[in-house]
């Protein structure tokens, strides 16, 4: 096997040639890949892209999705981290930091002395609408006109 050759490369057996040739003679790229691996890269370069995007705010992707969910309400800790999608103890250490820049509050909860409920602060409030603002200029625009790839991507979504 030739050293540029990649075992899991497509082959095709040419008898004319009388042995396997390697379909494509390159470093394989996107051409070449499944739709799956398609899918995880994309999510990569968009996660990578708004990382970047949320950097002058020093938010990352999972902050501000964070900060999202606890924009609709006051939450407990534990069911922050489930919205999320998070463990517990990340999402304390999250909570911890954004308390710390001003973007949450937590008090008391009323019904459960011994819980804490989560609520965003006008600064958090600020600093979201900023991340999305960037998100929708680093990305969005870009991908006009994908409609149909986002409702795919919805109904394979709402399947799991």
């Amino acid at each position: 096997m030739r050293q540029d050759v990649h075992p899991r490369w497509p082959t095709k057996h040419l008898p004319a040639v009388g042995r396997n040739v390697t379909v494509v003679a390159t470093v394989p790229g996107p051409i070449t890949w499944d739709a799956l691996r398609l899918l995880l890269t994309a999510a990569r370069i968009v996660q990578r892209r708004q990382n970047e995007a949320f950097a002058f705010l020093s938010l990352t992707h999972s902050a501000v999705i964070a900060l999202e969910a606890v924009e609709l309400g006051p939450m407990g800790q534990k069911q922050l981290a489930a919205k999320v999608g998070i463990r517990n103890q990340s999402m304390g250490r999250m909570i911890t930091r954004f308390e710390a820049r001003g973007l949450v509050t937590r008090t008391r909860n009323p019904n459960d002395q011994r819980q804490f409920l989560v609520r965003i602060s006008a600064a958090g409030t600020e600093a979201l609408n900023s991340a999305v603002e960037a998100e929708l200029m680093a990305l969005f625009k870009a991908m006009d006109g994908w409609g149909t790839l986002r409702d795919l991507l919805l109904c394979f979504v709402k399947s799991s």
